[in-house]
């Protein structure tokens, strides 16, 4: 009797392993996957995009090396191109107004200067939501143009899964490298 339930163990958990180890595979793909909302207010355009550091950076905790560290300064400079990013139609002739990064890898912690109750350990370097929070707002002079985005995150970071994009808050859908440009609802 017991060698029943043994020999469907043997014959499941080859199957379970598999599907768990899609799980994971398909976790890491949307993990690698950047997020851009949109929303227009008037002739705002306003955007937020969240990339994933991993899969920017190839590691997920503050810069350890100096190659870590020019490797961030590399991400956050790509990041501030909000126009060519998001690509906004250039008909509806969208200027960058502002524009703001933000990420926990970005803190600098230097110990000397921190005053910690004895006996407390140092922050952790992985103890962070590792995202790149980039905020675009754009102030478009044509917003009947605005009917399209043409982003070149993918360009600069090829190793992204895709963007998924939001617009007023509704998946509009995600952009490949095979599908560069996306139509916006119209207003």
């Amino acid at each position: 009797m017991n060698s029943l339930p043994l020999s469907v163990l043997r014959l499941c958990v080859p199957a379970l392993a598999a599907a768990l180890l899609g799980c994971q595979t398909a976790r890491e793909h949307s993990e690698a996957a950047a997020t851009l909302w949109l929303t227009l207010q008037g002739t705002e355009l306003q955007a937020e995009l969240v990339v994933p550091a991993r899969a920017v950076l190839g590691f997920d905790h503050r810069p350890e090396s100096a190659e870590e560290r020019a490797r961030l300064q590399e991400v956050v400079q790509t990041l501030r191109a909000g126009e060519e990013l998001v690509g906004p139609a250039p008909a509806a002739r969208c200027e960058q107004q502002t524009m703001r990064v933000q990420s926990p890898l970005l803190v600098v912690y230097d110990n000397r200067d921190r005053q910690r109750p004895a006996g407390a350990a140092p922050p952790s370097p992985t103890a962070v939501a590792p995202d790149f929070r980039a905020l675009y707002v754009f102030e478009c002079s044509n917003v009947a143009a605005l009917d399209r985005l043409t982003p070149a995150l993918l360009d600069h970071f090829p190793q992204l899964s895709g963007l998924n994009v939001l617009w007023q808050q509704t998946p509009l859908g995600t952009i490949t490298t095979n599908m560069a440009t996306l139509s916006l609802p119209s207003r």
